[in-house]
């Protein structure tokens, strides 16, 4: 069975790209190679220009793009705040000194961090739920946390996977499987990528 073969999509600024299938034809496949789970056997993802195949999820997620998954991947021993944090916080393990020497930036710093917080919450209307742990929401809210903190980052671009899957009757019984590209409009960056992975 071939998971992908010959893809070759461009996202530019502002754009909305589906890609639509049914179950098995690859979408996940691909989203896992644009955003570094995965590495394609031939072909590239590119940046602005700049190659950036094989890059590993974290540091190619400094780069711009953000990503919702198929089956939802929230902190479930965390609050719904605490989960949108974590996105926001992009403090490197080097910096841990800080805390120590230098408290007062730190506490502002961490004042920044949870007013972003509360925006992207209200933003999807998630504030009355701030406070909670995701596992004990509907499947429909824990998938706006995902998106809110896919958002955290201020992505170039944002893969949303399957964001309309068991959201409700009229969707299970119309919408076809699908899988939208969503690149940020704060940005003039253009996203390309061709690939092609081996059989499985």
């Amino acid at each position: 069975m071939r998971a992908l073969d010959g893809v070759s999509l461009t996202a530019r600024r502002g754009e909305i790209r589906g890609i639509v299938g049914p179950n098995g034809s690859g979408k996940t496949t691909l989203f896992n190679v644009v955003s570094g789970f995965y590495r394609a056997s031939a072909g590239q993802v590119a940046l602005a220009g700049r190659p950036v195949s094989g890059a590993r999820p974290y540091r190619l997620s400094l780069l711009g793009p953000a990503r919702t998954f198929q089956n939802l991947r929230l902190f479930t021993d965390l609050t719904v705040k605490d989960n949108v944090l974590v996105a926001l916080d992009r403090t490197r393990t080097r910096a841990i000194w800080r805390y120590v020497l230098w408290p007062v930036a730190i506490w502002r710093r961490e004042r920044r961090l949870d007013h972003a917080a509360d925006g992207l919450l209200a933003r999807f209307g998630l504030t009355e739920f701030a406070a909670m742990r995701p596992s004990s929401l509907p499947y429909g809210i824990q998938r706006r946390i995902e998106i809110a903190r896919a958002m955290a980052g201020s992505p170039r671009l944002l893969l949303l996977d399957s964001t309309v899957r068991r959201c409700g009757s009229s969707s299970r019984s119309s919408a076809p499987s699908a899988t939208a590209v969503s690149p940020s409009c704060s940005s003039s960056t253009t996203w390309a990528w061709s690939c092609r992975c081996a059989n499985a």
